[in-house]
């Protein structure tokens, strides 16, 4: 496969040329191969599309109120990851904040699954009916509540179900 590494080894020589194009092409880091976090266990190939194809359609706010806004038109794009191959209405935000850290950085971008069901113990991108956003770890649903956690400050948040428009699989990310 032309364009496929596993986990931080280039498959080939041609392969390293393309990426080090891309990167130079994209001023994307280096560093983003071994800090992709969207796949888990070492030997998984990892592959993404040869163009900028994806769209980032917001900023999504690592804080309680959150501020994002899921935009019609994309404010920038960005390569598609495998897990989002074949996915028309997957996108990409900018995450914003530091409520999030260790995991999600201001600045990093998150790969947003739309239609993939959230899993307990997963990240999310949870859009509430004011337009608010925020990326949060997906505790589950009690009752009437949407429950989530972060990690600054560490602390469990509860949502009406009701304020809630979205609730969408984070499958992955990018470091800034």
């Amino acid at each position: 496969m032309p364009n496929t590494l596993t986990r931080g080894t280039l498959a080939t020589t041609k392969t390293r040329r393309k990426l080090h194009d891309a990167m130079e092409t994209t001023k994307i880091s280096g560093q983003f191969i071994s800090n992709f976090s969207g796949f888990e266990g070492h030997r998984k190939i990892i592959g993404f599309s040869r163009n900028r194809n994806l769209p980032v359609r917001g900023r999504a706010q690592g804080g309680g109120d959150g501020n994002l806004v899921i935009e019609e038109d994309p404010i920038d794009w960005t390569f598609r990851p495998a897990d989002l191959q074949g996915v028309h209405n997957a996108f990409a935000v900018f995450v914003t904040g530091d409520s999030m850290v260790p995991k999600y950085k201001n600045r990093d971008i998150a790969y947003i699954h739309p239609s993939e069901k959230p899993r307990r113990g997963r990240y999310v991108l949870v859009e509430t009916k004011s337009r608010g956003g925020f990326i949060k770890l997906f505790e589950g649903w009690e009752n009437d509540f949407l429950i989530l956690s972060q990690h600054n400050p560490t602390e469990k948040l509860r949502f009406m179900r009701s304020d809630i428009m979205n609730v969408m699989l984070v499958i992955g990310s990018l470091d800034a």
